[in-house]
């Protein structure tokens, strides 16, 4: 990419929100220069227009904000679908002949539906 623009890749890095993780954006940061790439990294806690006002100040080909809600709401049904896989699952070993296996199943089956609903 950088030999058909002349020039290195340039990526804004951005994290929305309020809360304090970055490491995933200082290792995606890290890794983007160790490949050559420009990068451009503000910190934390930032919002979406000084996202855009960074990219405004500092051209750059492209803008990547990390936010765990955006992520969460892509994989979310899958994190549903596989809680209530496995929820099932427990509550299948109510039925075992073992009162020990019986208590497990009954107790995991019921948490894991119990946390889905919390959430």
């Amino acid at each position: 990419m950088a030999t058909k623009l002349g020039r290195p890749l340039r990526l804004l890095l951005g994290k929305p929100g309020l809360d304090g993780h970055s490491n995933g954006a200082e290792q995606i940061a890290a890794r983007a220069r160790d490949c050559g790439m420009e990068i451009t990294y503000d910190g934390i806690r930032l919002t979406p227009q000084e996202i855009v006002t960074a990219a405004a100040v500092n051209p750059t080909n492209t803008i990547q904000a990390l936010a765990l809600r955006a992520a969460l709401l892509g994989t979310g049904p899958g994190v549903v679908a596989a809680s209530l896989a496995t929820a099932m699952a427990f509550l299948a070993c109510t039925v075992a002949p073992f009162p020990g296996l019986r208590d497990l199943g009954l107790t995991a089956g019921l948490g894991l539906l119990a946390c889905l609903a919390a959430a």
